[in-house]
């Protein structure tokens, strides 16, 4: 209830996040955390409808998402092991595990290709949607991208924090 008290009961904010000052945040925080379960639920529901229907027929399909808004405890938890298997399998299979022997110098290079790939795929699924209609587009080239590249930057921040400090001993 305080969640849609917050965003007077609107899962979308009236306003666009990018022109508010600072994105809106703090206040806008309600707002997006439900359109995250929006787009969640969009993702995940169709899944769900084909693995019930492959059951009925007794095959057996891939696990599409694993809790990721419920479960996840880290930002490397929440896009290695929860959110969109199936294209988290698909990025690993052909981008980190190429680059990925080495040391350490290499994993970072196949996690960072990794991302950028996600990226610049998510970035070409927005440009379709959009040019489409135009006039009513919201979409703002490259913050996909961006907001892709800033989510690598947050799980190689997490590698080198539980590496050097007490997280590593605890977590």
């Amino acid at each position: 209830l305080s969640v849609g008290k917050a965003t007077r009961f609107q899962p979308f904010l009236e306003e666009i996040p990018a022109k508010l000052p600072f994105y809106g945040l703090p206040w806008s925080l309600p707002a997006l955390y439900l359109q995250t379960v929006w787009v969640y639920c969009c993702l995940t529901l169709p899944m769900l409808y084909h693995r019930i229907m492959a059951a009925l027929f007794g095959l057996e399909t891939l696990v599409t998402m694993n809790a990721p808004l419920a479960q996840s405890t880290s930002v490397r938890d929440f896009w290695g092991r929860r959110w969109n298997l199936i294209v988290h399998n698909l990025m690993k299979r052909c981008f980190f595990v190429p680059f990925q022997h080495g040391g350490p110098v290499k994993k970072n290079i196949a996690g960072f290709v990794s991302f950028l790939m996600s990226g610049v795929f998510h970035e070409y699924m927005w440009l379709m949607l959009h040019l489409a209609r135009p006039q009513g587009s919201r979409y703002s080239p490259g913050k996909v991208l961006v907001f892709f590249v800033i989510q690598y930057l947050a799980t190689a921040l997490q590698v080198i924090l539980v590496k050097t400090t007490w997280l590593g001993r605890h977590g």
